[in-house]
């Protein structure tokens, strides 16, 4: 899989962890499925920001413009994930709290997927999506489920 494959491999990941969080009988198994959102999302924005997002600035007409709006979404996100993480277990909060963080994510996931990504791939060899893929771009899939 390439890099941009495996970056759409792991919001698929994410959006999972929503359901998940949702469908969970039990605040104990809500508390965890947060638990593992909070450390995946952490690793796939921070690979997002470390491999895709300095390519992406420099091959794209308007990257800096675009990637600098990434990078706000994710501060936006990151205040969140922190926000989640001080709660205590079974806090009221915490609903209102993913809930948010679900539009945060839903809105990064359709801008970064029907513009970022499509741009990119037209501007950006197989073969360097592919090393990127192979260069861990996407490390979230290698530790959740």
């Amino acid at each position: 899989m390439d890099a941009i494959e495996l970056l759409k491999h792991d919001h698929r990941m994410v959006e999972q962890l929503f359901r998940d969080y949702h469908a969970a009988a039990s605040r104990t198994q809500r508390r965890a499925v947060v638990e593992l959102t909070i450390r995946e999302l952490s690793k796939h924005a921070a690979l997002e920001e470390m491999m895709f997002y300095p390519l992406a600035r420099k091959v794209l007409p308007d990257g800096a413009e675009k990637i600098d709006e990434h990078l706000g979404e994710h501060m936006a996100v990151k205040k969140l994930l922190l926000a989640l993480d001080r709660l205590p277990a079974g806090d009221e909060r915490e609903a209102d709290l993913m809930a948010q963080l679900k539009r945060e994510i839903d809105e990064h996931i359709r801008e970064e997927e029907g513009e970022t990504m499509p741009a990119l791939r037209a501007r950006v060899s197989q073969e360097k999506l592919d090393e990127l893929g192979r260069g861990g771009c996407g490390p979230a899939r290698s530790s959740a489920r």
